[in-house]
C-alpha cells in the first residue's frame, strides 16, 4: 500500500510538472519574445489595448463579449480609430534599428514623450493535443514604447520591453509614420455616434428654435406607435393639420447622427469662432428608460482664410459646433444633421 501511495504521487507530480511545462512554454509562445518582434499574430484575437504616458494621460480600450469596444469603463470607443490601431498592430514591421549616433538621444525622447503600449489577447492557460483549451484569460502579448516619427516621417521610433535597441518600425504601403495611431488623447477614441434610439424607444422630442421661437415644436408618442405633435405654445395639433410621414419618420432620423470631431477639455473653452453663446437650436430627447439627451447647436464662424464664405453673419456654411449633454465642444456637419434640423411648418401638410 505504502509503495502503492508513493507510486500515485510519483505520477501525480509528474502530471503537474507536464502542465506546467505546458503553461510556460505556451507562455513563452504567446509573449513572442525578441528585440524586434513588433507585429502581432493576425491569428490572435486582441481583447484589450492600453496606452499611456509619462504626463498622467492614459486610455483603457476593452472588448465586450458582444465585439463591442469600450473606452475607459465608461463608453463606446471610436470604431474607425480602433480598426485603424489592429491594423497597425498586425501589419506595422520594422524598417531597421536607430542609428548608433542618433539612439541615445531617441531612447532619451522616448523616454519622456513616449507612449506605453501593452496589447491583450484571449489565450488559455493550457492547450492540449487535438486542439484542446483550457482555461481562457486575457494575457498581454506584447508591451513596446512608441515614440515620435523618424525625420524623414516614413516610420517610427519603437522599442519593445526590456529590450535594449530602438527601432524604426514602419507600415508596409504606407508613406508615412504610425505615432498617430497611437495617441493618449482620449478624445480622439470617444465614439462619434450619438446612438440616441440604441437604449429604448423615444417618448419624446422637443425642439426650441432661440431665433424664432414659433418655429419651434414638441413631439410625444401615444402609446400606440404614433406621435402628437405641439406647436411652440404647446398646443396638439390636429391629425388632419400634419404631414403623417413626417411625424413617424421623425425619430428615425435621430438614428444616424455623428460629430467630425471632439474638441478636447484641455482645448479653449468655449472656442474662439463660436459665433454666439447662445444655441440657434435646442433638441431634447427622451426614451422609455428615462433617458435624457440634449443636443445644443451653436453656429461656428467661417474661418478666416478666405476658403469659406457665408451670407448669414460670416457664419460656416458647412459645420457648426454641438454639445451633448453640455459636455465637451464638438465639431459636426450641417449635411449630416440636416435631417432632424426641422421647424414647425416642416410637419404640417401642404
Amino acid at each position: 500500500m505504502k509503495k502503492m501511495n508513493t507510486l500515485l504521487l510519483l505520477v501525480l507530480a509528474l502530471a503537474i510538472s507536464l502542465i506546467a511545462l505546458f503553461v510556460v512554454l505556451q507562455y513563452l509562445a504567446d509573449t513572442g519574445a525578441g528585440e524586434r518582434n513588433f507585429r502581432i499574430d493576425a491569428e490572435r484575437e486582441v481583447v484589450k489595448v492600453t496606452l499611456g504616458d509619462r504626463h498622467g494621460n492614459s486610455v483603457r480600450l476593452e472588448k465586450t463579449a458582444d465585439a463591442h469596444w469600450i473606452l475607459n469603463d465608461e463608453g463606446r470607443a471610436n470604431m474607425r480609430a480602433v480598426r485603424d490601431m489592429l491594423s497597425t498592430l498586425r501589419q506595422m514591421d520594422v524598417r531597421r534599428p536607430v542609428s548608433l549616433q542618433r539612439r541615445d538621444s531617441i531612447l532619451e525622447a522616448m523616454q519622456n514623450d513616449g507612449v506605453v503600449v501593452d496589447v491583450y489577447a484571449k489565450s488559455h492557460l493550457l492547450r492540449l493535443p487535438g486542439n484542446v483549451r483550457l482555461w481562457t484569460v486575457r494575457r498581454r502579448i506584447s508591451s513596446f514604447l512608441a515614440g515620435s516619427d523618424t525625420p524623414d516621417g516614413k516610420a517610427t521610433h519603437m522599442q519593445m520591453k526590456g529590450a535594449s535597441l530602438p527601432f524604426e518600425v514602419y507600415l508596409p504601403g504606407i508613406e508615412s509614420g504610425i505615432s498617430n495611431v497611437f495617441t493618449t488623447e482620449e478624445h480622439l477614441w470617444r465614439d462619434p455616434f450619438l446612438r440616441l434610439r440604441e437604449s429604448g424607444e423615444l417618448t419624446e422630442v422637443s425642439a426650441r428654435f432661440n431665433d424664432d421661437k414659433e418655429q419651434s415644436w414638441r413631439l410625444t408618442a401615444d402609446g400606440n406607435a404614433a406621435y402628437q405633435l405641439f406647436d411652440h405654445k404647446d398646443q396638439a395639433i390636429y391629425d388632419s393639420l400634419v404631414n403623417p410621414d413626417r411625424i413617424s419618420g421623425y425619430p428615425e432620423r435621430l438614428t444616424y447622427l455623428y460629430f467630425e470631431r471632439l474638441i478636447p477639455s484641455s482645448a479653449e473653452h468655449p472656442p474662439g469662432d463660436l459665433g454666439t453663446d447662445q444655441p440657434f437650436l435646442e433638441l431634447w430627447v427622451y426614451d422609455d428608460h428615462d433617458n435624457e439627451t440634449v443636443l445644443r447647436f451653436f453656429c461656428r464662424y467661417a474661418p478666416d482664410d478666405g476658403t469659406l464664405t457665408s451670407d448669414h453673419h460670416g457664419y460656416d456654411p458647412n459645420r457648426f459646433y454641438l454639445r451633448v449633454n453640455d459636455g465637451d465642444y464638438a465639431i459636426a456637419q450641417y449635411h449630416v444633421f440636416h435631417p432632424v434640423i426641422r421647424p414647425f411648418p416642416w410637419f404640417v401638410a401642404e
